[in-house]
Order: structure tokens, then sequence, then C-alpha cells
């Protein structure tokens, strides 16, 4: 699992296997930037967003990439929550 926040700048990170961003503990709540900063994440697999406690699975004041490779890679969400 994976959580990450950044108050000034922001989140960049290469992973090679399936991610799950989330769950982990509600203190971050996934991954995200407060004043500033970009959030890129390039993996070979599957990305999960695994929200559990309501709060976004990936926030970020600039730009959100996300780039699941592979034959059988997607970008998912396992969060119970609806959006608003």
């Amino acid at each position: 699992m994976l959580e990450a926040g950044s108050t000034i700048g922001g989140v960049e990170l290469d992973n090679i296997n399936d991610i799950t961003i989330g769950g982990a503990t509600s203190d971050l709540a996934g991954v995200r930037t407060i004043v500033s900063g970009d959030i890129d994440l390039v993996n070979a697999g599957a990305i999960v967003l695994a929200d559990t406690n309501g709060a976004a699975g990936i926030d970020s004041v600039g730009a959100v990439s996300l780039a699941a490779n592979g034959a059988s890679a997607d970008i998912r969400s396992a969060s119970p929550f609806e959006p608003s």
C-alpha cells in the first residue's frame, strides 16, 4: 500500500508490480499535495485506489497523471464511496 503527502512540491513515483493507493492509515488517505505540486505515478501493473475513510485516494492542487502499463494493467477503485 502507498500513502504519501507533500505540502510544498509534488509526488513522483515509478513502480513495478500492482500497487494499492490508500487504505493503510486514515492519517494520509492516499496520495496528496496540499499547497503546490503535481502527482505523477507510472506503474508497470494495476493501480487500485483503496479509499476506506471517505477522503480522496488521489488529491492534488496541481496536475494528476496516473499510468498503468502492461497487457492486463488497469486503474480501478475499491472505494465504497460515490463521487460528490
